[in-house]
C-alpha cells in the first residue's frame, strides 16, 4: 500500500511576539530577556507581584515605552493602547473627567468613523435617487431609437430615404449605416 505524504499543519502567524526584551529603571532592571508569543485564539495573562514589570510589559505592548534592547512585534487589526494606571488629573476632578480624559482620542475617531459613514449612506443614497433617472433616460432612449427606426422603416418602404448595409450596393445610404434623403 502507497504511503501518503505527511504535511505540516500550517503554523498560525503570531499577533504578538517578544523576543529577547529587556528593560531597566535606573539601575534596576524590570524585564530581562522576556520572550513569548501569542498566536490568534490563544489567551494570555500577566502575573506578578508588585514591581516585577507587568505594568512596564504592557507598556511596551502598547508602543508607550521602547525595549532598552530586544524586539516586540504586535499584530492586532486596529493596534493597540493602553490606558494608564494612573492619570495627571488636578485634585478637584471627578472620576468621570478622568473616563473623559482617558478616552477622549477613542470618542474622536469614534466620530469620525460616524461621520464618514453619513457621508457614504448619502452618498448611497444620492445614487439611488439617480439611478431611476438614469435608467428612464435610457429606456427613453431606447424607446426612441425604436420609434426612429420605425419611422425609418417606413419611409425606407416609401422611397423616401435608403439605407446601405455592410456589403450592400444601395445608391441612397453610406457604408456606416447612416441615412441618406
Amino acid at each position: 500500500m502507497r504511503e501518503r505524504a505527511r504535511t505540516a499543519a500550517p503554523t498560525a502567524v503570531a499577533q504578538l511576539s517578544v523576543k529577547d526584551v529587556t528593560r531597566a529603571h535606573g539601575n534596576r532592571t524590570v524585564l530581562d530577556q522576556v520572550s513569548f508569543t501569542v498566536r490568534p485564539g490563544e489567551k494570555a495573562a500577566v502575573i506578578g507581584k508588585n514591581g516585577s514589570g507587568k505594568s512596564t510589559l504592557l507598556r511596551l505592548l502598547a508602543a508607550a515605552e521602547a525595549p532598552d534592547t530586544g524586539e516586540i512585534t504586535v499584530s492586532f487589526p486596529g493596534g493597540t493602547g493602553h490606558l494608564a494606571r494612573s492619570l495627571d488629573l488636578d485634585p478637584d476632578r471627578t472620576v468621570q473627567d478622568a473616563v473623559d480624559l482617558a478616552l477622549a482620542e477613542l470618542r474622536d475617531t469614534e466620530r469620525r468613523l460616524r461621520a464618514a459613514e453619513g457621508h457614504l449612506r448619502a452618498a448611497e443614497g444620492h445614487l439611488r435617487a439617480h439611478r431611476g433617472t438614469v435608467v428612464a433616460a435610457a429606456q427613453d432612449r431606447l424607446l426612441q431609437a425604436a420609434a426612429d427606426g420605425a419611422a425609418v422603416g417606413a419611409l425606407e418602404d416609401e422611397g423616401v430615404v435608403g439605407r446601405r448595409d455592410a456589403g450592400a450596393d444601395q445608391p441612397r445610404g453610406h457604408q456606416d449605416g447612416t441615412l441618406v434623403p
